[in-house]
């Protein structure tokens, strides 16, 4: 009889999510990002040269929870797994889109001009996988 998945309630209602990878000596570097719900998962862009998304390449090791937008936690962290995956980026994107109607454009315009004006490279985005055993 296959189970029955349940996400935390609070996936449902947050906005933010306290995103913490760990470093290769263990210390942990936790982010406010965005995130979607697609089923049993949870889904976040980043860019693909991001601290975060070479933590992840290091190790699948992360804790998330629930938080505003400066990345204060309102609940306790959970042990999740998580991984860089490059083919969903495109979903990911038009579900952040969609979840973040009018800030996400707004903020990819600005992250665009921002490195234009430091003659950055352009972001290259790419999506990240979580889920927990028993999610």
């Amino acid at each position: 009889m296959p189970s029955t998945v349940t996400l935390p309630a609070w996936t449902q209602t947050a906005k933010y999510l306290a995103l913490t990878t760990f470093r290769k000596d263990g210390r942990p570097v936790s982010t406010p990002v965005w995130f979607v719900v697609n089923g049993a998962e949870l889904l976040v862009l980043t860019d693909e040269s991001s601290g975060k998304a070479r933590r992840l390449r290091s190790s699948p090791r992360a804790t998330v929870a629930p938080c505003d937008a400066r990345g204060r936690a309102s609940e306790g962290p959970i042990e999740v797994m998580a991984e860089i995956v490059p083919e969903r980026t495109g979903a990911t994107r038009a579900m952040v889109n969609r979840r973040y109607r009018l800030a996400a454009p707004l903020v990819a315009a600005t992250s665009k001009v921002v490195r234009t004006v430091r003659r950055r490279d352009p972001e290259r985005p790419t999506a990240i996988r979580i889920t927990m055993p028993g999610w």
